[in-house]
Order: C-alpha cells, then structure tokens, then sequence
C-alpha cells in the first residue's frame, strides 16, 4: 500500500470515527433535553407553571452564556492541540455534567450542572475534523449534511428514550445513561489520530503542514477570522435569536398550549431531527449544485423560506386574527410548520459552515467554528427569556411574527449591504489595475514580501533539474509573431513576479481560491500558496507534476526559517487532465492556453461557467460561448518570449445563460 493510499484509509476511518463520536454526543445529549421542562415543573411546583417557564428560560441561558466562552475557548483548543484532545475533554465535561443532573433535588442544583458546560463543544469539534478532512465545495457540504446527519441519529433515539423514561416518572435515568455513554466515548476518542488531520489529496502527506503554519496571536487570528468569514457570520448571528427564540418556547408550547405528554414531546423532537438530518444528507448538496456550487445563494433562499414559514405560523395562530382552527387543524399545522422550519434551519447553518470554512486557512478553521458556535450561544444567552416574554404577553401569533420580521430584515439588509461593497470592490479593482508596474511595487512591505517569496521559491527549486534558472528555458520553446501554437506538448513559464502583480492587482486576497490550469512544474501554484493563497495546481503530464511535488516539499522545508510577513497555505497538486477536474468553486482560474484546441477552451468554459459570479479566468485566448464578460488585458513576461511579453485576456464570470 503507497503512502497516499495509507493516508487515505487514515482518514476515512478519522472521518467515522466522528461520525461515531456524534452520535454518542448527541443520544446523551437529547437523553434528557425533552424531561427539562417537566423537571423545572417539578422542581419549582406545578402549581407555579409562569415561574417555571421563567425558571426554564433562565436555565437555557445559562447554559448558552457558558458555552458562548467554551466556543471560543475550544475554537483555540482544537488549532493548538488538534480534534483528538479537544473530543476527549468534550466528553468528560458531558459526563461531569450529566453526573450533577442525576443527583439533583433543587433549582440550585440544576443550574449548577449547566457549570462544566463549559467543556461541551463536541459539534463544534466534529465540525472542525470534517472541515480537514475534505475539500471545499459540494464535498465538503455533503459531508457537513451526512455529519448532522449523524448527529441526528442520536438526536432522534435521545428525546424518543428520554421521554418514554420520563413517561415511567424517573426524569434521572436518562442522565446516568447519558453519563455512562460519554465516558464510553472519551475512551474511544484514544483512536482519533493524534496530529493534525487533512485531506489526502496530495502528494505531500509526509510533509508536516505545521511547517507551513504561521503561530499568531490568539487576537490576531479572530480577526483575520472575522474579515473573510464575518458578512455571513453576521447573518448567523441575527437569525440565530429568531430561532432561538422559537426553540426556547417550543417546547413549552408543545406541552403547556398543544397539551404533549414527556413521550410525546420526545417523539416529535425525534422527528424534528429527521426531518433535518433529510435535507442536509439527501437534498442538500444537490441543490447547492444545482446552484452552481454557490452557497451564499443557498443561505439566500433558506432565509426567505424560514420568513414565509415563520410569518404562516404566526397568520394560523394569531389571536388576532379570525382563522379559529378546531385544535386538531391547529395541532397538525404547528407541527407541520415547525417541521418544515427544521428542514431550512439544518440547511441555513450547515451551508454557512461551508462557506466559510473555505475562506479561511486550514489551521484556523477550529478558530473560525468556535466563533461561529460561540455567535450561535450568544444568540441564546438573552432570546429564551425575550421568547418566552413575547409568548406570554403576545401568544404565538406575535412570537412567530417576530421571528419572521427578524428573517425579513436580515434579507433586507443583506440586500442592501451586498450591494454596495460589491459596487467599491469593483471599483478599487479598476485602480488597481490603472496603476503601473512600479508604482504596486513602491508599496514598502508588499515589495519586500514579495522579493523574500520569490528568494523561497528560488531556493526550493534549485536543484530539482528544471526550470532553476532562466537559462533553463533558452531554446526550450519559441513563437512566432502569430503565436501559432500548434503543439500542446510544449512548454514554457510566465514570470513569477509579474504573477504576483497579477494576483494582487485583480484585487484578489488571501486565502481566495486559485487554480493554474496546466500547473505544469508547479511555480505559480507554490508561489501562490505562499503568499496565502488556497492554490491547486492540475497538471496531466507525469514528470512535470512530480516536480512541482518535490518543489513543494523542498519550499515547506525553506519556510520554516524564511516565513516573516507571510502566511502561506498547503498547495495542493492533482495529476490529471483539467479537461475532466471541476474548479468551479476558484475565484481565479490561470490558463496558459496559447496552445489550448478549440476542443480545450469549450472544456474549460464549460466549467468556468459554473463558477461564482464576479470571479474572474485569465486566458490567452477568450473563452467561448456566453457567461463571461472582457475584464482586462495585461501583459506578462514569458520564459519564451525574454526580450518582450505576452498579452492575456482577464474576464469576469456572469454565469450561464
């Protein structure tokens, strides 16, 4: 078995090993969540039922404050010492905390449980393992959906047993079990790898990523964190306290107005997780291809969906308004409604984990999830008790109308917000490129980044027996003044800083998703890696991939001693024909296609087409066919061409027609 196949069975069984672990995170979990209730019922008195609802909504935010601190701590936990030691502490605060709950006979007690709290991030962990194990795009959203999926499976049997025990008068059981079940799970968390997971798509497993990482401050990285993943973060955050509002009364609804028993209230929360692990695993990611693997639609459409399902549930239960369903209509239709909301809610936070964990480098990806976990707890801290108020003074009808103005504002607002960045973006694009050449490298610090990153790169190709220096690509190919390429056999290099130029002055930023299309040796695709870039470079010949292989391998070796001021990223280098390689999720495509048939340039289009709108391809030759759009012209030095330079066409995608 070679290297690669080892890794990738290492992996495979990493990626279900979590899905194990979830499960057990969340059967023990759900245990006892549908008993909390009637627990706080009979704790407080049932006599006192608008005490206890207080005291139930007092006792999820305390449990969301302090897992709003654990997001963020664990987030730093799982990048330092990996998903392994960061599963096994989850697990043991689980049963720590599930071990008070079985012995509790006071308010005080209960709200005491909640304390090692602090420790449960088990989501957020699995999240973070599954977003190193696989690729941007629809595979990572397909492995995000089977994940909650996953979680489902334990979400469903948990509230089912927790109710049929509670059912039998025993609402402790459920958290001794649960207790049991997460030592277990801590027991089997010694199986998780003990370093760094990633996705076995290259050629450099044996090459420590650590090498390529960048140690910064803690501060440092929540902000690099928050300026390439915040717009949908923000998004996340607004719409979390609409539905944390609906899900910190829903259950009090479901028992105190729709007249649920302990057994029945676990069974339909058991649906409710159905329901959801149903779109994440089967509908999710094909219709986020179906969407042209674009998953900021995606989140579009969810949020207007949850703003006419919110808005129905509030029209069927108005007391304001004359509908007056006998309760059985009024039963099937809230259960209906709330089914339908656990379907888009699932996708909505699923595909926003996606897309962002595609903006950001694979060592901050944990930081990135802690964050988006913490947003989802703070959302939680202040919203169960503002639900349960506005339920109390306004019923269901004005609660459900809340949740549905807070869906329509943020629509609105996105509305309006996108806009207008995309209008600057576009515009400070434009002077960027009205700039010369000397004028971008008159900026101090980009310039002499840029000089170290070149000397790297020098460095990690001397030696590898081509391309070491510009002598190597004399005689190696010539044109003539019609560049009349006929050859694709043929090869030749652009010129590394005039790349750079290129990348910066199209506006483009790190960690943006590059591809070179015909990676050849590998320069571009290492060198834009290094500048942070998420660089993949398809090359279908044998001997050139190989060296672009071992350049990289000698290039991470060169940055652990040469990295100040840079923060690179792993390359990635697939050996096969880009004819038949998606990159459709690249915010720029390279293709050195002078030599490109007219059978290649409809290939690429074909895919480029199915890129996001706004992204840009930089060709020699236009590609054909609508859905793009003229961008720019830029000449670039060529190792063919020493005393001159070849001109290449940038055009920005519109989409299909």
């Amino acid at each position: 078995m070679s290297v690669t196949d080892a890794n990738s069975s290492r992996s495979r069984f990493g990626l279900f090993l979590v899905y194990i672990l979830v499960v057990f995170y969340a059967l023990c979990f759900q245990l006892q969540s549908p008993l909390e209730p009637f627990l706080v019922e009979k704790l407080v008195g049932k006599d006192k039922s608008s005490d206890a609802s207080v005291s139930y909504g007092r006792l999820q935010s305390l449990f969301s404050g302090i897992q709003m601190f654990a997001s963020l701590l664990f987030g730093h936990i799982l990048d330092k010492f990996g998903v392994r030691v960061g599963f096994t502490l989850n697990f043991l605060a689980c049963a720590a905390t599930y071990y008070l709950l079985s012995i509790t006979s006071s308010m005080t007690m209960l709200y005491m449980s909640k304390i090692p709290g602090i420790g449960m991030a088990g989501f957020l962990c699995a999240q973070t393992a599954v977003s190193q194990l696989t690729r941007a795009g629809p595979e990572r959203v397909q492995a995000l959906g089977r994940l909650t999926s996953a979680y489902t499976v334990g979400g469903i049997l948990g509230p089912y047993l927790g109710g049929l025990l509670g059912g039998q008068g025993d609402y402790f059981l459920g958290a001794k079990l649960a207790m049991l079940g997460s030592l277990v799970a801590a027991a089997c968390c010694l199986m998780l790898p003990v370093d760094h997971m990633d996705v076995p798509s290259i050629e450099l497993q044996n090459v420590s990523e650590k090498t390529a990482k960048v140690e910064l401050p803690w501060i440092q990285r929540m902000m690099m964190v928050i300026r390439v993943a915040g717009f949908l973060s923000g998004v996340k955050l607004i719409t979390s306290t609409a539905n944390s509002m609906a899900s910190a009364t829903q259950n009090l609804i479901l028992k105190n107005q729709l007249g649920f028993a302990e057994a029945d209230l676990g069974f339909f929360m058991s649906a409710q997780f159905a329901f959801g692990a149903v779109a994440n695993a089967v509908l999710l990611a094909p219709i986020a291809k179906l969407m042209g693997s674009v998953l900021q639609n995606v989140v579009r459409h969810c949020v207007l969906a949850m703003a006419a399902l919110y808005a129905l549930q509030s029209l069927l239960n108005s007391e304001l308004l004359p509908i007056g369903l006998p309760p059985t209509a009024q039963k099937g239709s809230f259960i209906s409604l709330a089914l339908g909301l656990a379907i888009f809610q699932y996708s909505l936070s699923t595909s926003i984990t996606a897309e962002n964990t595609q903006r950001v480098r694979e060592d901050m990806k944990g930081t990135l999830i802690g964050m988006e976990h913490c947003i989802f707890s703070a959302a939680r801290v202040a919203t169960p008790a503002i639900g349960i108020g506005v339920l109390n003074a306004y019923g269901m009808g004005g609660l459900y109308a809340t949740c549905s103005s807070i869906f329509v504002g943020t629509f609105l607002l996105w509305t309006v917000t996108e806009a207008i960045p995309v209008q600057a973006s576009e515009a400070e694009r434009d002077e960027l490129l009205e700039a010369d050449h000397e004028q971008f490298l008159a900026d101090p610090p980009r310039a002499e980044v840029l000089a170290d990153t070149l000397g790297i790169l020098s460095r990690a190709y001397a030696g590898t027996g081509w391309g070491d220096d510009t002598a190597d690509w004399e005689g190696v190919l010539s044109v003539d003044s019609t560049n009349a390429f006929s050859n694709s056999a043929l090869y030749g290099e652009i010129s590394e800083q005039d790349f750079a130029d290129l990348l910066f002055g199209l506006g483009l930023r790190p960690p943006a998703v590059v591809y070179d299309l015909g990676s050849g040796t590998g320069k571009l695709v290492n060198l834009a890696a290094l500048l942070g870039f998420s660089a993949t470079g398809i090359e279908l010949e044998p001997g050139r991939h190989q060296r672009a292989c071992t350049a990289s391998k000698a290039l991470l070796r060169q940055v652990g001693s040469n990295c100040e001021g840079l923060q690179p990223r792993l390359p990635r280098f697939v050996h096969t024909s880009f004819l038949d390689f998606d990159f459709s999720d690249a915010d720029f495509v390279w293709a050195n296609s002078i030599v490109f048939a007219p059978h290649m340039m409809e290939a690429v289009a074909n895919v480029a087409r199915k890129m996001r709108p706004g992204s840009l391809i930089a060709t020699h030759k236009p590609l054909p066919g609508p859905g793009f759009e003229f961008y720019r012209e830029v000449d670039l030095r060529a190792s063919w061409r020493p005393q001159g330079s070849v001109s290449f066409q940038v055009q920005r995608v519109v989409g299909a027609e």
